[in-house]
């Protein structure tokens, strides 16, 4: 959901078997909450899984409540209470910490002072490689 001056607009996808969808897609409407595309994405799926876009605007708690309702009317159960404790964060990953042979490289710039027809006198060369 992303709030806006005017509301709050819920976007996204839900992905509900054949036999889900005409009830999920009632409840949907029920809770004005759009259908902007609906879809297969592998035709010879078992069980048949059809992809549902959502989009609507309006009061986040309305919102929330039509998604939820939505949500309730498939097999997936919800977690009976929320976990007790947050997930470990993973560590910080130093992306420099990769040996120099696998690291990539930057093309080295066009130096004119190598080129002796284009190097100006009394002009020092500081390139290093």
């Amino acid at each position: 959901m992303a709030r806006y001056d005017d509301g709050t607009m819920l976007m996204g996808d839900l992905v509900v078997t054949e036999a889900e969808l005409p009830k999920v897609t009632d409840v949907l409407q029920s809770h004005g909450i759009d259908q902007t595309a609906l879809h297969k994405h592998l035709l010879e799926q078992s069980p048949p899984v059809w992809w549902t876009h959502v989009h609507a605007m309006g009061d986040p708690t309305q919102l929330a409540q039509g998604l939820r309702a939505a949500l309730d009317a498939t097999a997936i159960p919800m977690p009976a209470t929320p976990p007790a404790t947050q997930p470990a964060s993973q560590p910080a990953i130093d992306l420099r910490s990769a040996p120099p042979s696998t690291q990539p490289t930057r093309a080295q710039p066009a130096n004119p002072n190598t080129n002796p027809a284009t190097r100006v006198e009394g002009e020092a060369t500081a390139w290093s490689s």
